[in-house]
Parts: C-alpha cells; sequence; structure tokens
C-alpha cells in the first residue's frame, strides 16, 4: 500500500542509498523492485534491457513516464533519472517520449 503512494522513482532512489552499497545501485536492485499497481497506464512500463545490457526501467500514469537509465557502456557508473510524457492516440497505438 505505502509502494502505491510513494512516486516510482523515489522508491528506487531509497533503495540503492540503503543497499549494501550506498550511492550506486547494482542491475539486479533496480530490476528487483516491482512496478507499483496503477503506474502502467501506457502498457509499456517496466524493466527493458538493450543487446549491450543498458538498463531502462520506468513506470507511467497520467501522461507522465518517470524512471532511471543505466547505461553500460563508456564510464557511466550510476542511475540516471528519466523522464517524459506518453499519449495512447488511437486503441493500440502508445507513442512513448523520454530524456536522460
Amino acid at each position: 500500500m505505502l509502494a502505491e503512494t510513494i512516486p516510482f522513482v523515489i522508491l528506487l532512489v531509497l533503495c540503492c542509498l540503503t543497499g549494501s552499497d550506498a550511492g550506486s545501485c547494482s542491475i539486479t536492485t533496480i530490476c528487483e523492485i516491482p512496478i507499483p499497481s496503477g503506474s502502467n497506464q501506457c502498457d509499456k512500463a517496466g524493466t527493458w534491457r538493450n543487446e549491450l545490457t543498458s538498463v531502462m526501467k520506468f513506470s507511467c500514469r497520467g501522461g507522465q513516464i518517470e524512471g532511471l537509465y543505466c547505461c553500460s557502456v563508456g564510464k557511466a557508473s550510476l542511475f540516471y533519472p528519466m523522464a517524459g510524457r506518453f499519449l495512447q492516440a488511437e486503441k493500440n497505438t502508445t507513442m512513448l517520449g523520454w530524456t536522460v
């Protein structure tokens, strides 16, 4: 019940800061935190990984997208906040846009 009242990104940050490796999140930790019920209004929310093992996890609610992104290439070592918007223009059509 508490998880449904606290924004998703805050839950992820709290988890990272209270973990054994304070200040940085492991991909395993971030993937284990469930998306709160009611926070998948775009039908695309969840954990996404690409072939380079970068991870993006986000929720969508009320036209807003929020989450975290971790790039596995280059010198990135932490998760970065991501935010954006979604629009369901027609049945079975969802448009997403976000920045990191």
